[in-house]
Parts: C-alpha cells; structure tokens; sequence
C-alpha cells in the first residue's frame, strides 16, 4: 500500500511539473530566467538630452546620451501580467543632482532621462527608472522589517537637538511638499514651495516640535538575491525614489542610488542647511509585454543572448 501511494505521489508530482513548465512557456514561449540577456538594445531610440542645473541644482548643466552598447538582462518575471522587466548590467548615462533642487525633482529628472533616452518605439515600450519597489519585487525583500537604531522604517520620531546653533538655525522640511506623499508628512516645521520651484522656510516653534517619518531603509541586494546583485554591479546608480533619514541630531532628505552590495541614499539637503550632491548613471527599467506582438528566440552569441522578434 505505501509503495503505492507513494508511487501515485511520484505522478502527481511529474504531471505538476509538466504542467508548470507548459504554463510557464505559454506566457512566455521560452525558459527565459532572471539573468538571461535580451537584446533590447538593438531597439532603443538613442538620444542626448541636457539637464539644466537651474533643474538639478548641479553645479553646471549635464549633457548625457544613449549608452547603446551595454546590455539588457532580465532582472524579474512577472507571470501574473506576463512581462518581462528588463534592467541595463550597471548605470548608464549619468546625471547629476545636488541641493533642495536636486532633492525636489531629483525623481523626475532621473524618469524624464530614462524615459528619453531608453524608450523603443519599434517595441512600443516606454523605458522608465528602476525604484526602490521594483528593487525589492525583484529580490523579495519585506523593507517593513527594516531596524534602524533611530527610528525603523515606517515609524516617526522628534528630531531633539544638543547645540544652540542647529536650533536657531534648523529648518523644518515637510516630505509633503507638493501634496504628494500625504503618509510621510512632517508636523511643525516644514517648506513652502511654489509651482516655480521656490521655496522659503518655515522654522517650528518651541511648542511645536519636529516629527519626522523615517522612509530610509537599507539592504544588500546581493546577500538577498545573487543574480540580481550580479546585475546591478558594483557601481552606484540612481533609483527614481526618494527618502528621509531622521537620526538624534538632524534629518537628511536624499535621492536613494543602489549598487549590487547596498542599497543606499545620497543626502541633497539636511535639516541644518548642509547641502551634498553627485553625478552618477541611471537604471532604466523596461517591461516587455507577451500579450502583444513579441516574441524571443535563443540566439548562439558569447552571452547566450535571447533575441526579440516583432510577429509580423
């Protein structure tokens, strides 16, 4: 009798992975994986655009254009909408973003520069930043159970200070800042800024301390994924997403980047008026979708690269 049913176990356990392969090459025809690479370059409408610093808040405008060279590997797989996203091997194109400007349309500059620079229209794929959410999709991590000694994520604090000169002259930001973002707003002190990109200060009373949301977290995406972190390399490159840091003595309003063993954040403006800045590339994202016209076939190149084909 156990031999039996052990037996019938066995063929059940075959016939549902046969069946999870045939489902799985019905959406996507082949075994692609995440690592493999797709020749998505082949179909980028290569540009060059310039940033201005009135924009960035860089020090000098930033002219960058299309890297057509570097190649495309499948960094995640998405059977529900059966596409497939596609990320650059390390940052390409660099911008460069510094201050409260940086910190205020640092998002948009670093969509806006993947957007025009690695969109195909032969594809009808629109190109736009790899985030912080599509990092963790990606390599399965919860930022929920993130710890941080001043504040875990998601959690608020009082920004306290010990030196009579970073009370006089500390500033209140509210992440809030154009209506966006409602869930991290600060109470107190915050910026005011107008639809020209002003901004002026408005300082917290005594009475009315500084409470903060900490959106920072971290996490070494090689240690939670390989393969990605293989892909992301060892270079920082910009994330379109943004974070505070709040610790004991200020809070730091930053542009997150990643690299293959971290994670991180650059700091644009803090709240006792230091300013920091930096010129690193972009990770276009990419999702191409089988539900449409495409299709991929292996080809007998050095990477064992799978090429597109437009269905005619």
């Amino acid at each position: 009798m156990n031999k039996k049913f052990l037996m019938i176990i066995g063929i059940l356990l075959i016939i549902i992975i046969i069946f999870a392969i045939a489902l799985y090459n019905h959406f996507f025809g082949i075994r692609v994986k995440v690592g493999d690479y797709i020749d998505y370059e082949k179909y980028i409408n290569s540009s060059t655009i310039t940033i201005s610093k009135e924009d960035s808040g860089f020090y000098e405008d930033v002219k960058t254009a299309t890297d057509s060279t570097t190649k495309w590997r499948v960094v995640h797989l998405d059977s529900k909408d059966r596409k497939i996203w596609l990320v650059p091997e390390e940052p390409v194109s660099e911008v460069g973003l510094k201050g409260m400007l940086g910190y205020l349309n640092g998002e948009k500059i670093i969509n806006d520069a993947c957007r025009e620079l690695y969109s195909s229209e032969k594809l009808s794929v629109e190109a736009r930043s790899m985030t912080t959410d599509d990092l963790d999709i990606a390599t399965r991590y919860d930022k929920s159970l993130y710890k941080n000694q001043f504040a875990d994520y998601g959690k608020t604090r009082e920004v306290t200070w010990r030196d009579e000169f970073l009370q006089d002259s500390f500033i209140g930001y509210s992440y809030n800042i154009k209506g966006e973002k409602q869930e991290n707003q600060i109470k107190g002190g915050s910026i005011v800024v107008d639809e020209n990109n002003n901004y002026e200060y408005i300082c917290p009373e005594e009475d009315n301390p500084v409470i903060i949301t900490q959106t920072y977290y971290s996490y070494n995406p090689k240690l939670e994924n390989k393969t990605v972190g293989k892909i992301l390399s060892e270079k920082l490159g910009w994330l379109s997403s943004s974070c505070v840091y709040a610790n004991e003595l200020c809070a730091n309003f930053c542009i997150r980047h990643v690299s293959a063993n971290a994670l991180g954040a650059h700091s644009m403006v803090d709240s006792a008026r230091a300013t920091g800045g930096a010129k690193e590339g972009i990770r276009p994202l990419v999702k191409l979708s089988f539900k449409t016209n495409l299709e991929l076939t292996n080809s007998l190149d050095e990477y064992n690269c799978y090429e597109i084909k437009i269905k005619e």
